[in-house]
């Protein structure tokens, strides 16, 4: 075991709970955007941390986008193949501009967000207990091999 396993895992299981909550809501048209999220690790074993990592249009899943400049199109083409519908990725993308999504419409939540915070009241006291069992074992060891 070390630090960065632990992280690694616990952020494993936000990236789980991302994907699975975007399934649930149908956010997931062409599952670009589930399959480029990530688990970072850096650092050392007794140091270690792990972030989450996703494209910058993560901060849309579920929220939408509100009125303002155009999207990208060609995410707009891709999207409307994927779920099989027969319209202008340029008047959709000039309807966005307008008016904002309809999930922005609706004030619907982000999904990215909303599995951050029951992450952060579930899965983190977990970890951090997991990472003081991991820090008093390392100082025991530490201690043993000074005096022994």
């Amino acid at each position: 075991m070390s630090a960065r396993n632990i992280a690694s895992r616990y952020v494993d299981v936000l990236k789980a709970n991302v994907r699975d909550e975007m399934e649930r809501r149908g956010k997931n048209a062409t599952g670009d955007t589930s399959r480029r999220i990530e688990t970072i690790t850096s650092g050392g074993d007794d140091t270690g941390t792990a972030s989450l990592e996703a494209d910058s249009q993560w901060k849309y899943v579920g929220n939408g986008r509100g009125p303002g400049g155009r999207p990208p199109i060609g995410n707009l083409r891709r999207w409307i193949q994927a779920r099989g519908l027969r319209m202008s990725a340029f008047a959709l993308a000039n309807k966005i501009a307008r008016d904002g999504t309809r999930d922005f419409r609706l004030k619907r939540t982000n999904v990215f967000l909303d599995e951050i915070d029951a992450w952060e009241e579930r899965s983190v006291p977990m970890a951090e207990d997991e990472f003081a069992a991991f820090a008093e074992q390392q100082g025991l060891q530490t201690i043993d091999e000074v005096f022994n």
